[in-house]
């Protein structure tokens, strides 16, 4: 029989936007933000929280060739832009959905927030 370790606070990041990640394998838990975006390619590293909204430019803290992971929690969803001002190539990311890694080397120069459209 196969013993399970228990989980430890050493287990969780608690990041100021109020983020919570985990070690993999473990559950990720949003607090009050829709989206957040993460230097480190699995929900670690510097992170940065978005309200529902336009947001290119300077309220962009993250450089934009940094951000390797983002999570969009339930009932919204992240449309993210290359290029500031909503243009260039866009990836839209659904809630409860997270695109991590590889799928994230293209820069984030702006991005959107909105419920999530059916």
């Amino acid at each position: 029989m196969e013993s399970e370790s228990p989980i430890e606070d050493a287990d969780f990041q608690f990041h100021e936007s109020g983020a919570i990640t985990a070690a993999p394998g473990l559950i990720i838990s949003i607090t009050e933000y829709p989206c957040i975006l993460f230097t480190g390619a699995r929900f670690d590293g510097t992170d940065q929280p978005f309200e529902v909204g336009e947001h290119t430019g300077s309220s962009l803290d993250l450089p934009s060739g940094a951000i390797r992971s983002v999570f969009v929690g339930p009932g919204f969803q992240a449309t993210l832009y290359t290029k500031p001002d909503f243009s260039g190539d866009s990836t839209v990311v659904h809630g409860n959905g997270y695109h991590v890694g590889q799928r994230l080397d293209a820069p984030v120069a702006s991005l959107k927030v909105t419920p999530q459209v059916a």
